[in-house]
C-alpha cells in the first residue's frame, strides 16, 4: 500500500512529549490520534523499507488494553523520510485520557546498499527481521506521558536509520547487516532546535546532539554551506558532536534547551 507523505516545516518536525493531566484513558470523550513516521539519515543505503502491518497505542495503565490506531499493512522507505518528510502511519479515534507507549509491528525489512557496496555474496539486497518486532511490536515510549484530549493529537515516530542497522564486517562489503531497531516517539505540541555550521562544509560531517549518553537525533551538514538543523529535541542539556572521516570528532559546550527553543549558532571546526 502506497503511504501518505507529507512535508512539516523545520521548527514543527519534531517535538517534546505532551504534559498530561489524566492518568489513564476512561474519559468521558474520544479524540483524533494521527500517528507519523520520520526518519535520522544515513549514507549506508539506496533505500531502507519497513513494513508495518499494526500500531496502537498502551494506555497509562499497563493492565488496560492497546487501542489499535491502525491495521492497515503498510511499507515505508525511511531514506525517502528526512528533513522535514514525514508519512502518516495510522490515523483513529481513541478515548481521550494517558498514553505512555505506541507499539508497532514491523514484520520484516528490506535494505539495498548504496551503489558501489555489495554483500560478501556479491548481493546488494537483505531482508531482515525485526526482533519482537512482527510479535509483540516495537515498543516506543514517550519520554514523558502523553495526554489525547478532544479534538487532534498528532505524534510523530522517529527512527533513527542510522543507529538502526548494524553491519557484521566492513561497511562497503559486509556479511550482513542486523537490525536494532533506535525508535524515538514524541507529541507535536513543543518544538526545540539546535542549528549551526561545521567547517570545512566539504567535510560532509554527521552531525549529532547527545543528552548524557543517548544520541537523540542525527542529521548532516550541507557539503556547500555547512548548515545543519537538528530539530524535535526534547527540553534537557545537550551536546552537539560532529564527526567525519579524515577529521578528529568535534564537540561543542553543554546547552540548555526550553521549550519551543529554536537555539543557533553552534558552530564547529573540524580539525584533520
Amino acid at each position: 500500500m502506497r503511504s501518505r507523505i507529507r512535508y512539516i516545516g523545520a521548527a514543527l518536525v519534531l517535538v517534546a512529549a505532551a504534559c498530561s493531566s489524566d492518568s489513564s484513558t476512561g474519559g468521558s470523550g474520544t479524540g483524533t490520534v494521527e500517528i507519523r513516521l520520520t526518519d535520522a539519515p544515513s549514507d549506508d543505503f539506496q533505500s531502507a523499507t519497513i513494513f508495518v502491518s499494526q500500531v496502537s497505542l498502551q494506555p497509562g495503565d499497563a493492565n488496560a488494553s492497546a487501542v489499535v490506531v491502525s491495521s492497515t499493512k503498510a511499507s515505508f522507505d525511511l531514506l525517502t523520510l528526512q528533513n522535514g518528510v514525514t508519512a502518516e502511519l495510522g490515523q483513529n479515534s481513541v478515548p481521550t485520557g494517558t498514553y505512555s507507549q505506541i507499539r508497532m509491528i514491523v514484520d520484516s525489512a528490506r535494505v539495498v546498499l548504496k551503489s558501489g557496496n555489495t554483500f560478501s555474496d556479491g548481493s546488494t539486497t537483505a531482508i531482515l527481521k525485526v526482533p519482537s518486532g512482527s510479535e509483540s511490536g516495537l515498543k516506543i515510549n514517550f519520554s514523558t506521558p502523553i495526554s489525547v484530549t478532544a479534538g487532534q493529537t498528532v505524534l510523530l515516530v522517529d527512527f533513527d536509520l542510522s543507529q538502526s542497522f548494524v553491519f557484521q564486517g566492513p561497511r562497503s562489503h559486509p556479511n550482513s547487516v542486523l537490525l536494532k531497531p533506535v525508535v524515538h516517539a514524541t507529541a507535536l505540541n513543543v518544538a526545540a532546535s539546535i542549528s549551526g555550521t561545521i567547517t570545512p562544509a566539504t567535510s560532509a560531517a554527521a552531525v549529532y546532539a547527545i543528552s548524557g549518553t543517548d544520541t537523540v537525533q542525527t542529521t548532516f551538514a550541507n557539503t556547500t554551506t555547512g548548515a545543519y538543523v537538528l530539530s524535535g529535541l526534547p527540553p534537557g542539556t545537550y551536546v552537539v558532536a560532529a564527526k567525519a572521516t579524515g577529521f578528529q570528532v568535534s564537540v561543542s559546550a553543554s546547552t540548555v534547551l526550553t521549550n519551543a527553543e529554536n537555539l543557533t549558532g553552534i558552530d564547529l571546526v573540524l580539525l584533520p
